[in-house]
């Protein structure tokens, strides 16, 4: 099975954060609260991105279909080609939108 992976590094990746020495007293600084929520953050949004995209692999292997990984209203979001060909038709997206654009801002495409 071929994959394709369109998350950036940087929105998964889990990066070390380490509290800074000051140098003048010796004293430890305590790490930004605003970083640390940052940081949980990242770390919530990948656990659910490891969790759509096993979601969207099981569904290809059973259905054999094409799954996509979407981000929509800020939540990530498991859809067939088919079920997104259906929501083009019925008008859920914004007129002008096509599948391919669709695609192309998907997080993860099974094929």
């Amino acid at each position: 099975m071929v994959v394709q992976m369109r998350a950036e590094p940087s929105s998964l990746g889990l990066c070390r954060m380490q509290p800074t020495f000051n140098k003048v007293n010796g004293n430890i600084n305590p790490i930004n609260p605003i970083k640390m929520l940052k940081l949980i953050q990242q770390l919530i949004f990948g656990f659910r991105f490891k969790r759509a995209v096993k979601k969207a692999d099981r569904f290809h292997h059973i259905t054999h279909r094409k799954y996509m990984v979407l981000v929509i209203n800020k939540h990530l979001e498991v859809l067939s080609k088919q079920e997104v060909k259906k929501f083009l038709k019925n008008g859920i997206f914004r007129k002008g939108t096509t599948l391919a654009d669709i695609e192309q801002k998907a997080l993860y495409v099974t094929l």
